[in-house]
């Protein structure tokens, strides 16, 4: 019974606002005076004009109060002279909650007022500013004393300074970090002649043991060509040259051909869509019908180029 409980709730009952991945300094837009003015001259409104300017009526109204823009907005507990009391107290470096507490005013109104003013930084990021100038000295500090350490070294000494900075600062950070040299794989010695003649002949000699084979054919890949040689990927892939590899790899449609091949040869019908031809091959009757069709759009695609070549050469001459 919970867990079907629990299903519907994840299901039905998801919050649908997306949320932000990196958590970081949320930025307080700053209004002027023009941009208010300019807004309040064309909507007409307080509330059209904080719609379009994208904050709220109060927050515009306070903005208007503390820069001398007349407004018509409705009465407030907020008047002129607790306005004045609260900028005051703002400007001299009390904190947001003890001017609410000192004018009996609520919180959310203080820090729209101290967001008016752009020119004062509140308490909460004085301290941000001054921890985060502590955590770059300490960081400083480190790439000091540990001058062969990666980025992951000192943020395991130090992950509170890490914190702080990949928060606060993290151009910063970016800037002032130790950036490894690119590891270049080192290069294999190269192969005698000898060795090199013997891994040719041995991947001619795989090659025609699968052709040899009674039993249906087995597609050619450099998988099953390690697998007969004995050797490992890097092995192979280090010796032997690209065009070698190539060769004795078998393309799908390839594969498909042989596999029909055998089993015509072996007495099963030349017709390509029967289902006995398929189960002789032992493939599927629907990769046949597949494979018939790309061979015949190759076809086509070649009588057409042909057509377009000889018409040319006939306009021409």
């Amino acid at each position: 019974m919970w867990c079907i409980l629990l299903t519907w709730f994840a299901q039905h009952c998801e919050c649908q606002r997306p949320c932000s991945p990196l958590r970081g300094r949320r930025e307080v837009r700053s209004l002027s005076a023009a941009q208010v003015k300019a807004a309040l001259s064309l909507y007409g409104s307080v509330v059209s004009a904080a719609h379009a300017l994208g904050t709220s009526a109060h927050r515009l109204t306070i903005v208007c109060r503390c820069s001398g823009i007349p407004v018509d907005a409705r009465p407030s507990r907020l008047d002129d002279a607790t306005l004045t009391t609260i900028r005051q107290r703002l400007a001299s470096g009390m904190r947001p909650q003890e001017v609410a507490c000192a004018t009996e005013m609520s919180t959310n109104t203080v820090y729209r007022v101290l967001a008016a003013m752009p020119f004062v930084e509140s308490h909460y990021r004085t301290l941000v500013t001054h921890s985060t100038n502590d955590a770059k000295l300490l960081w400083l500090r480190l790439h000091q004393d540990h001058p062969k350490a990666t980025q992951t070294q000192l943020r395991h000494i130090a992950p509170a300074t890490f914190a702080v900075l990949h928060r606060n600062a993290r151009e910063w950070l970016q800037h002032h970090t130790r950036h490894s040299a690119p590891m270049h794989a080192p290069g294999h010695a190269p192969r005698p002649s000898s060795a090199l003649s013997a891994l040719a002949r041995a991947v001619n000699a795989a090659a025609a043991h699968l052709d040899l084979l009674d039993d249906p054919p087995v597609r050619r890949s450099v998988y099953r060509l390690r697998e007969l040689l004995g050797i490992n990927e890097y092995a192979l892939k280090s010796s032997a040259s690209d065009s070698l590899l190539r060769g004795f790899s078998q393309t799908r449609d390839a594969y498909i051909a042989a596999r029909l091949d055998w089993a015509i040869r072996h007495g099963a019908s030349a017709r390509l869509y029967d289902w006995r031809t398929a189960r002789a091959a032992n493939l599927r009757q629907t990769t046949l019908k597949n494979w018939g069709a790309r061979r015949q759009d190759e076809a086509e695609k070649t009588i057409d180029g042909h057509s377009k070549f000889v018409s040319r050469n006939g306009n021409q001459g």
